[in-house]
């Protein structure tokens, strides 16, 4: 890749979601891109600097992604694949198992640019960043995320509830909320 150009790269993602074994393709797509996600973000630089749905259709959803170093994602799944590229900042994603009672930590993943993560439909992650720096990166959706029906989970039951804005806003915590998982 000589040098990153974004409606490219939205063009050659919806060109794959038609295709068989799209997101196969797809995870191909990122790991080739992410690879020089320096390229990334110098195209894109701080063009948005906010979540921006960058294309949306049934097939697929790209959404660039900005989470600011004051508050992290509540718990929530995505009932479809996921593909995650970050080329600014460090990403923080804990891993959730729902039990009967509560979420249960599985693990914590950090993202640094280059990265990429894949998540199943039925994954259930918070995310926030690991440092005061902000995160940038591309997600895409293999359907179109904002008609699905999908989930937020409360903190401290793992109780899941119809993912609205209002129950987000309710559930958003800041950083320091996950000394809880780190220790530090």
């Amino acid at each position: 890749m000589s040098q990153f150009d974004l409606d490219d790269f939205v063009a050659e993602a919806i060109a794959i979601s038609k295709q068989d074994d799209a997101y196969t393709k797809i995870k191909q797509l990122m790991l080739a891109t992410f690879t020089q996600a320096d390229k990334v973000a110098a195209a894109i630089g701080d063009k948005y600097g906010k979540d921006v749905i960058l294309y949306e259709d049934e097939k697929i959803s790209i959404w660039h992604v900005y989470f600011d170093p004051t508050n992290v994602v509540p718990p929530h799944d995505h009932q479809t694949d996921v593909a995650i590229g970050i080329y600014q900042g460090t990403e923080r994603n804990f891993i959730f198992q729902r039990t009967e009672e509560s979420l249960t930590l599985e693990t914590i993943q950090d993202m640094s640019p280059g990265d990429t993560l894949f998540l199943s439909p039925e994954t259930i992650h918070a995310a926030g960043t690991a440092t005061q720096e902000p995160v940038q990166g591309i997600h895409i959706y293999m359907a179109a995320l904002t008609k699905i029906s999908r989930s937020l989970f409360d903190w401290e039951t793992g109780q899941p509830a119809s993912f609205s804005d209002e129950v987000y806003e309710g559930l958003r915590r800041e950083t320091a909320y996950l000394k809880r998982y780190t220790g530090t």
